[in-house]
This record gives C-alpha cells, sequence and structure tokens, in this order.
C-alpha cells in the first residue's frame, strides 16, 4: 500500500530491499533477484540500499545456483565480501585451488582478526576435500560386482569390507545347509 499511496516517499528502495528479501527467504529466487534489480537501477552507487541490494544479489545467485551468473558479475572485484561469494562460488563447482585464491584475497582485504577467524574453517575444508583418494568410480563399481567387499577393499576399507565378505560367505553357507538338509534329511 505504501508503493501505492506514496510512490515518490524516500524509504521506496528499502520497502523494495524488503520486498526482495522476503523472497528469497521464500526461495523465490527470480522475483527476488528482481526486486534487487529495481533497488540497484534506481539508487545512487554510493547509497546503503544500493550495497546492500547488490550484495544481496550475489548471495541469490550463489543459493540458486547461478554461479557462472556471480563469478562473471564478480570478476576483477576487490571487495572481500564479493571475494567471499567468488570463493564458495568455486566451492560449489569444487575448483578448490580457485575457491582458496579468492579466500586469500578476501582475507587480505579484510585485514581484521575477526574475519581471519572465520576463514580458517574454510581453508581446513578445503585441505579436507584435497586429502579425499581419488578414485575410478567404475572400477570400484566393478570390483564390488564381480567380488563381495572387493570395492571396500579397493578403497582399502579393510574392515567394511571384511564384514562384506564375511556376511555373504555365511549367507551361501546358510543356504548351502538348507539345501543339504532337504536333501538328507532333518536326522
Amino acid at each position: 500500500q505504501l508503493l501505492y499511496i506514496f510512490p515518490y516517499d524516500t524509504t521506496i528502495p528499502t520497502v523494495f530491499y524488503y520486498i526482495a528479501r522476503c523472497y528469497l527467504e521464500m526461495e523465490n529466487f527470480e522475483l527476488a533477484l528482481k526486486y534487487y534489480k529495481i533497488v540497484i537501477d534506481t539508487n545512487e552507487r554510493g547509497s546503503v540500499v544500493y550495497r546492500a541490494a547488490k550484495y544481496r544479489r550475489h548471495y541469490t545467485n550463489l543459493l540458486s545456483g547461478d554461479l557462472d551468473v556471480l563469478l562473471d558479475d564478480t570478476q576483477k572485484t576487490e571487495d572481500p565480501y564479493l571475494l567471499t561469494f567468488r570463493g564458495y562460488a568455486y566451492m560449489e563447482k569444487m575448483n578448490w585451488e580457485a575457491a582458496r585464491t579468492s579466500f586469500i584475497s578476501a582475507q587480505n582485504n579484510f585485514d581484521h582478526p575477526h574475519y581471519n577467524e572465520l576463514m580458517t574453517p574454510l581453508y581446513q575444508t578445503i585441505e579436507n576435500v584435497n586429502a579425499v583418494p581419488k578414485h575410478n568410480k567404475y572400477l570400484v563399481f566393478l570390483s564390488s560386482a564381480i567380488f563381495p567387499g572387493g570395492g571396500q577393499f579397493l578403497l582399502k576399507e579393510w574392515n567394511n569390507g571384511q564384514g562384506i565378505l564375511t556376511s555373504v560367505s555365511l549367507m551361501a553357507i546358510i543356504s548351502n545347509w538348507a539345501r543339504v538338509e532337504e536333501l538328507v534329511g532333518k536326522n
């Protein structure tokens, strides 16, 4: 109603911003982006609502999976928040080295201990992912299809492989006993 009654009120950009935030919370990314664009197009570059809408637009692109749009829009930025968004986008694309580079640039541009503390778990996540051994999924599938527990043995999960092999062997022995009992009788 405010938009219709007072179309030239100075709070209109803020109203549009919060409309966009509502759509973002409802995960209606298309309408959220539409209203963020209205705020960006109708406000001065340096205004608070312009900057907030710009950050939220990039955040919406990240949440909606429009990673290429986000990466294109933030390509040569020095803004630490946008560099952080870039890092998350690269993580979604599983480009770990580019993610690390973006996070390092963001951390350098923030230059504050609070942000250093927030970035540390991200680096640890990237390190953990790099430590995960890479295997050919088809080879793992084939070895597990041919030999019970073979996939686990190939992945060097010895206990799981032994468990599967033991379970399958036990079931085979039990089914064999049932046939023997049928042929010989219960005596």
